[in-house]
């Protein structure tokens, strides 16, 4: 049995993927989507000067005395547009957010000023610099400053930045379908009576809550037995209403294993069948036609996840326009030996990662390893990569790819 380095593997699948269509929307309708654009700012943020505070706008130099007492002459409200001249002698109400009127170059916080004379006349108490509380045009932004870069994940804070420069429509990569089928004869949905022999469907659920993570339209394709004329009819059926087909089951060497094949019939131009040199989801399948991209997982819930993030999520965020579409490590101290392999396979390890008292991530492995440990999985927050004949002491650093949170 050959097995094929997960680098080639990476590569074959990347290969597939062409970047989905784009779409003019409204910036609230792109959240959690990659921008299909630059965007260039045409405004000044602010694009006048204005209040910090509230408090009084008055004209000072740098020779000005305090206390200083000065006649009131009005009030400036945030919106409020006015031409007015402010006099040395005089001082403006103004309220946060409001335009500082033209003659005034500071305005002081109304906590550090008196108001005498039945409300004509305010002392400031305190001195004060030319330029205090003022927030001068286009401190945040200038015009033609790039405020959004093609690829970026829009982010709530980043809707907010662009309604700030009146942008109201953005160019995004349209959101993939994707749909997800499991197969085997042993399967049971959630809900229904567990009878011998049968277990309940958990890789189903699992891939189509991480695919609804990555903000894409899931569609849910059930469970289909372990027949092949079965298998190609609901594959075929799937690929006429999602860009991306996962399936789980199938894809090892069994004799009931029908997926890898019937992926290669509706694929016969672009599919391969594989075993990879990795440790869990060693076997794999994958394919393209015209209108999907098909990928072939083992049935073990871990190895499925494994399988997930190394070779299929990569594919989806690059047809996403995510350009950090391959898998993102963090650097972990060990806080134990790992056991030395000699078996030609990067083997992937369900650690749990926590920071000490300095921040730095630590981590061991979960007590089980098998592909069907579904519970250590879920009491883990990262997979370790540790590559053959690695010699990992306690106190090294390793590799490792985050799968949860981390406290």
């Amino acid at each position: 049995m050959t097995l094929v380095p997960l680098r080639d593997v990476q590569n074959s699948v990347l290969s597939l993927a062409e970047s989905t269509k784009t779409e003019s929307v409204n910036i609230i309708d792109a959240l959690n989507l990659y921008s299909a654009q630059d965007i260039f700012s045409k405004i000044n943020i602010p694009s006048f000067n204005n209040s910090q505070m509230d408090g009084y706008a008055i004209r000072i130099t740098k020779d000005t005395q305090f206390p200083l007492t000065l006649k009131l002459d009005g009030t400036i409200f945030a919106g409020q547009s006015t031409n007015r001249q402010v006099s040395s002698n005089k001082a403006i109400r103004i309220f946060t957010g409001a335009k500082v009127p033209k003659g005034t170059n500071a305005v002081v916080m109304q906590e550090f000023c008196t108001v005498t004379d039945n409300g004509n006349k305010v002392t400031v108490l305190n001195p004060v610099n030319i330029g205090d509380n003022i927030r001068p045009i286009a401190d945040d932004i200038k015009i033609g400053q790039q405020i959004l870069k093609m690829g970026e994940l829009i982010t709530p804070t980043k809707i907010g930045l662009l309604a700030s420069c009146g942008i109201q429509k953005l160019k995004i990569n349209k959101r993939l379908s994707v749909g997800v089928l499991s197969t085997g004869s042993e399967l049971t949905d959630v809900g229904e009576k567990l009878l011998p022999a049968k277990i309940y469907d958990s890789n189903r659920l699992t891939l189509l809550s991480l695919c609804k993570n990555l903000n894409l339209n899931v569609i849910d394709f059930g469970i289909a037995y372990d027949t092949m004329d079965g298998i190609i009819k609901n594959l075929s059926s799937m690929s006429k209403k999602a860009d991306i087909i996962i399936v789980t089951g199938g894809v090892s060497v069994g004799d009931a294993d029908f997926v890898k094949t019937a992926i290669k019939k509706l694929c016969p131009k672009n599919s391969k069948s594989l075993q990879i040199a990795i440790k869990p989801a060693k076997p794999f399948a994958f394919g393209k036609n015209s209108s999907s991209i098909f990928f072939g997982l083992p049935g073990n819930p871990v190895s499925a996840l494994v399988s997930f993030e190394l070779l299929v999520k990569p594919v989806i965020n690059k047809m996403m326009g995510n350009p950090k579409y391959l898998p993102q490590y963090i650097k972990i101290k060990s806080l134990q030996d790992f056991e030395y392999h000699d078996d030609g396979k990067i083997h992937y390890l369900r650690i749990k990662v926590n920071k000490d008292k300095f921040g730095n991530l630590i981590a061991s492995p979960v007590k089980k390893q098998g592909s069907h440990n579904l519970f250590w999985l879920v009491n883990s927050n990262a997979l370790a990569e540790i590559k053959n004949k690695a010699t990992i002491k306690k106190g090294d650093y390793f590799n490792a790819i985050q799968t949860g949170e981390i406290l």
